[in-house]
């Protein structure tokens, strides 16, 4: 593997410091009012819910939080470094309509209120011999991850920043939303970048060939499971 060179590190430590602030600020607030909540709950008085947390709860809290964020972070396509060398792979066939409409569908879901949903069905269910579908679902799911890390801590930043964190929150949903519509039409066209630049980065290619008629079995049961999630959700929601 080649040495990492200052281009990649400086993103690769901002991006992480970033995460780690922001995970260990939403932990330690997290854990701070769960521990209230525990002690609230215990006593049988008001007067008892208003200990002071220990130090070591709030820690432990923050700690937790940053490095679970930094995870996911890296999960949800941080810069990494990447070998100067190209793998040998071999040039897919041409995506058929069922791997596009299933590559659309994983971009989409993020309009029609299932996030991680479709992206999360194409990758487990479509995805071990479509190679396309696999890069357009993992993109997807990526970046549906990368808005969750930014929408879950809102009501904390929030109010640190005075009601700032707000412009970043809709800066992320317009810029998700918009993402996703570019991501289903290229996946209709049959590009394989779903995204500008290629990020958040997609998934790495498959080894080996597959036969373009088992890709569109594959496109299709993926198809036919996020169409019965649907259909449960339709009669769920219905029915309450």
């Amino acid at each position: 593997m080649a040495r990492p060179t200052a281009a990649q590190v400086v993103p690769l430590t901002l991006g992480g410091a970033a995460l780690a602030l922001v995970g260990g600020i939403f932990g330690y607030a997290g854990a701070t009012f769960g521990h209230h909540l525990w002690v609230a709950g215990r006593c049988a008085t008001a007067s008892c819910a208003l200990q002071e947390t220990p130090w070591w709860v709030g820690a432990a809290g923050a700690v937790a939080g940053a490095g679970g964020y930094v995870a996911l972070g890296f999960l949800a396509g941080l810069p990494r470094f990447r070998s100067r060398t190209r793998e040998t792979q071999f040039p897919p066939a041409p995506p058929g309509w069922a791997e596009r409409v299933a590559a659309a569908v994983a971009h989409v879901g993020l309009w029609v209120g299932l996030p991680f949903v479709a992206a999360g069905v194409m990758v487990l269910v479509g995805s071990r011999t479509t190679p396309f579908l696999r890069r357009h679902a993992v993109a997807a799911f990526r970046l549906q991850l990368w808005q969750m890390l930014l929408f879950v801590p809102m009501p904390v930043l929030f109010w640190l920043t005075l009601g700032l964190y707000t412009v970043v929150a809709m800066v992320a949903l317009l810029g998700g939303l918009a993402y996703a519509v570019l991501g289903a039409v290229r996946a209709l066209r049959g590009d394989e970048r779903a995204y500008p630049g290629d990020w958040p980065a997609r998934a790495r290619p498959l080894p080996v060939a597959t036969d373009p008629g088992q890709r569109e079995r594959r496109a299709q049961s993926a198809l036919a499971v996020v169409a019965l999630v649907v259909v449960v959700e339709v009669v769920v929601r219905a029915s309450t």
